[in-house]
């Protein structure tokens, strides 16, 4: 590395040798001295590269993004190509086909331990090139990441694909993956839904019937069959995918804001990356210390989606905004902050950045050719015939009619950048192209064919007004006051604010389903409660029983909220009384008791609400005497007393034993039960009594 000081204020050039691979570093500083002190102000800095230097120009930089996927083979003999001349994607490698429960699966063979399952896709297994041989696909790759083996087993090895006789693609999946037993082989949509991600933990005999998510083991909103054949599993895309060779290539027309180069006099440098996002919407959070950050981890919020290696550019609405700091955070990743005074809180930010982790979003790129018009009678053909070709597409036009939010912001750079384009071309031809007889002017010049420029001018004025006004008038039918008059910034930030009036939350939008609101696409996470599903709990509250529903979904068709009681029975219910729709039928038990002190002779009770069935008498005489109890025992016994139907009434008298003795009673022949009541001769003394009904 040269070092080069000088301390006078003359200092306007050096020359300096650099050693090969080094590293050119350019420090300036000022020093006190007899200058005195102050600002101290360098301009117009150049680094050239040669012996002759050339004017002044301050660094441009422009771009040209490619927003699509480019992929090749393992060993790059076969590989995606983009000409940016053309805006064109000649794609020579399908990479990422989805095999999931949308092909229609069926099952083939059963090992031990695992089972085949096949799906016959025809035209698209015999239009990809077989490039290891006896119909192979190149690469499959399972769920986990895990290469599948590209061999024909029979022998019940898991995890093997292969293409057969060129029309059907096969795949051994192991039982303990899939949740199969051995006894019983998945339908069609047992198999769809382990390809959107279900395994099988239950079965009835006949066929599956309960499954968990793969990915965490959660249950499905609606555990059945149709639901998990038609549904994949919460942030599953497929089990398996294949990457494969393209037996036709097939020619990919991009649009949009793809960017474009200019090159300058003398040196320029042009850079190739992958893994570039493009303008993606950022939102600045403010730290303490006064500035808004972008991507910061100090900042959770305020991160963008995907690790930054570079932050290429920051965009204020459509405008790039340089006033942002470039600095590394603790990991390495790089963010942006910028004081609080320079920010604008009403402007949305998007940022273009370098991912870190490219190996996501993209392949390697190689290799890349630059050409370019050498001649102003080359670039200014090559203008006109870019004029008509966007006449021809009207990409303005095309987005008033299917305008996407966001994609607005594209379209006007690119038409913002065309006239830029242009206007460089008539200010050349006006500045630089000296002709005294006017030949050289915009209004005189003819492409091939006879195109006048200037008419050509004239035409994209009044198709981007026009393209405006469409789009003005889309805007105004979505309910936000538009006017062709309006800039592109405004016109995208009004199409940014069509959503921001929606008050849904994901909560309340069925799960699986997607709504806008806040300018951003979000997915409903409200369960689907088709069906019957259980009472998260009950009350009662007078002759009203209320159940609380689990939150959810419900269409009102076969939607019932349930709650279960083991002892709603008809034989627990009253005869004749309706419970929640039960006929009870349990036959009423009467009961009465009392107790009286007599005198002997006839001891009735009466007033009873029923006839009484049994009569149970207590009584308190003491017999000592052996010989009389044993006599009064057999008068019980003479009569029937102990338990007998006197009089056809059925009726029980005993005694009981006390601790004095046992109580005894001498009934007489008249006995007597009544509607209301009951009567017995009796000795004298104090009886207690039981009637049941």
């Amino acid at each position: 590395m040269a070092n080069i000081y000088k301390s006078t204020e003359s200092l306007t050039s050096a020359v300096f040798t650099a050693p090969e691979d080094g590293i050119i570093q350019l420090y300036l500083y000022a020093t006190s001295g007899a200058a005195g002190s102050g600002d101290v102000e360098f301009n117009d800095l150049q680094l050239e590269l040669g012996t002759e230097a050339t004017d002044f120009a301050p660094r441009n930089d422009d771009y040209i993004h490619i927003p699509t996927v480019l992929a090749s083979n393992v060993d790059r003999t076969i590989t995606d190509s983009y000409d940016s001349a053309t805006g064109k994607v000649l794609h020579r490698y399908h990479v990422g086909l989805y095999l999931d429960g949308q092909l229609p699966w069926g099952f083939s063979a059963d090992y031990a331990g695992a089972k085949r399952i096949e799906v016959v896709i025809g035209q698209q297994s015999a239009a990809i090139i077989n490039t290891l041989g006896n119909g192979y696909i190149h690469i499959g790759r399972k769920y986990n990441g895990y290469p599948l083996k590209n061999e024909v087993l029979i022998d019940g090895t898991a995890d093997v694909f292969w293409s057969h006789a060129a029309t059907t693609w096969r795949i051994v999946v192991s039982d303990a993956d899939s949740g199969w037993t051995e006894s019983l082989n998945p339908s069609s949509a047992a198999i769809k839904a382990l390809m959107n991600g279900w395994r099988a933990t239950a079965n009835n005999g006949t066929t599956y019937t309960s499954w968990v998510s793969i990915l965490d083991g959660s249950a499905p909103p609606t555990n059945t069959e149709a639901y998990v054949a038609a549904n994949k599993a919460l942030g599953w895309d497929a089990w398996a995918t294949l990457d494969y060779v393209l037996a036709t290539p097939v020619e990919e027309q991009l649009t949009g804001d793809l960017g474009a180069i200019a090159l300058a006099n003398g040196g320029n440098q042009v850079e190739l990356t992958e893994g570039v996002v493009v303008r993606e919407k950022a939102n600045p959070e403010l730290s303490g210390a006064g500035n808004y950050n972008i991507n910061s981890t100090d900042f959770p919020n305020s991160l963008l989606p995907g690790r930054t290696k570079t932050i290429i550019a920051i965009y204020k609405n459509d405008v790039m905004d340089v006033g942002w700091t470039l600095v590394n955070n603790t990991d390495g990743t790089k963010k942006a902050y910028i004081p609080s005074t320079d920010y604008d809180p009403n402007a949305e930010y998007y940022v273009t950045y370098e991912v870190l982790d490219r190996y996501l979003y993209t392949a390697n790129a190689i290799d890349a050719t630059l050409t370019y018009q050498s001649s102003l009678g080359g670039a200014v053909a090559q203008a006109v015939q870019d004029i008509a070709d966007l006449k021809t597409h009207d990409g303005v036009q095309d987005f008033a009619l299917d305008y996407i939010q966001a994609g607005t912001e594209n379209n006007s750079r690119d038409i913002a950048d065309l006239q830029t384009d242009v206007g460089d071309v008539q200010t050349a031809l006006t500045d630089h192209i000296t002709d005294p007889t006017g030949a050289h002017a915009a209004s005189a010049i003819s492409a091939t064919g006879g195109t006048n420029v200037q008419a050509e001018i004239d035409t994209l004025k009044s198709s981007v007004s026009d393209g405006k006004s469409g789009i003005a008038a889309a805007i105004t039918d979505m309910g936000q006051a538009a006017a062709g008059t309006d800039t592109f910034a405004h016109l995208a930030t009004k199409i940014r604010d069509i959503s921001d009036d929606a008050n849904a939350t994901a909560a309340q939008v069925l799960t699986g389903r997607t709504f806008y609101q806040g300018g951003v696409k979000r997915t409903g996470t409200m369960p689907d409660r088709s069906g019957d599903t259980a009472a998260v709990s009950s009350a009662v509250s007078g002759t009203t029983l209320r159940l609380r529903a689990s939150e959810g979904y419900r269409d009102g068709v076969n939607d019932y909220v349930t709650i279960t009681d083991a002892d709603l029975l008809p034989e627990n219910i009253r005869n004749g009384v309706n419970l929640l729709g039960v006929t009870g039928t349990l036959e009423p038990r009467l009961f009465a008791e009392g107790s009286s002190s007599r005198a002997g002779g006839l001891f009735t009770v009466t007033g009873l609400s029923f006839r009484p069935k049994v009569v149970v008498l207590y009584l308190d005489l003491h017999v000592s005497n052996p010989d009389d109890r044993d006599y009064y025992y057999n008068v019980l016994t003479d009569f029937g007393m102990a338990y007998g139907t006197p009089g056809g009434f059925n009726y029980l008298l005993f005694a009981q034993r006390d601790n004095d003795g046992y109580q005894h009673a001498a009934p007489s022949t008249v006995n007597n039960i009544t509607n209301d009541g009951f009567s017995v001769y009796m000795a004298e003394g104090t009886t207690a009594w039981k009637a049941f009904g």
